[in-house]
């Protein structure tokens, strides 16, 4: 084999030689990073783990504590009648409110009771109404329908159709 060592082949092989020795040196200098990556991705594994792991405990903590919260069937009256006083409270005419008829149960730990309201009053005051049943300590309320339609009379008015639902304990409900 007869090389001939004319300027072109010694420039390639210099060069070659010259990215060989690049790219070894970035291994070696590169190595403590690479060690650092793989040590992050195993941490990050242990991480995920235990994040996994605190959710399952939160999820069995919501469902006592929502077990804790849910409302007796002798007390939807009482959970009714505040939030009638709330409206009353926060300029929220009421129109219309029909007594609470029993929904299907939605767990094995409750059992949903809802009832309707119509009501009249401003946009603000509506808020602070909602707000105040949404912090009400009296149990768990939610809200199964939620229309505001503008009064056709004032600007500043609006009426409201809500369907509050109340969850109660399963064992409680009317049958």
């Amino acid at each position: 084999m007869n090389i001939k060592f004319d300027k072109k082949t010694i420039f390639i092989a210099v060069g070659i030689g010259a990215v060989l020795i690049f790219i070894s040196g970035l291994f070696f200098l590169c190595q403590p990073m690479i060690m650092e990556i793989n040590a992050a991705r195993v941490q990050e594994k242990v991480y995920a783990e235990e994040v996994v792991l605190a959710k399952e405990l939160l999820a069995r903590k919501n469902i006592e504590g929502v077990v804790a919260q849910l409302i007796p069937q002798d007390k939807v009256s009482f959970v009714m009648d505040a939030i009638k006083e709330k409206a009353g409270k926060y300029n929220v005419q009421l129109m219309l409110v029909r007594p609470p008829f029993v929904g299907a149960a939605t767990e094995d730990i409750s059992g949903r009771v809802f009832f309707d309201m119509q009501a009249t009053s401003s946009l603000k005051d509506l808020g602070a109404f909602m707000t105040a049943v949404r912090n009400m300590p009296e149990g768990l309320v939610g809200i199964e329908t939620f229309r505001v339609l503008p009064d056709e009379a004032s600007a500043d008015v609006v009426n409201t159709k809500i369907t509050f639902i109340l969850l109660v304990a399963k064992d409680d409900r009317k049958k």
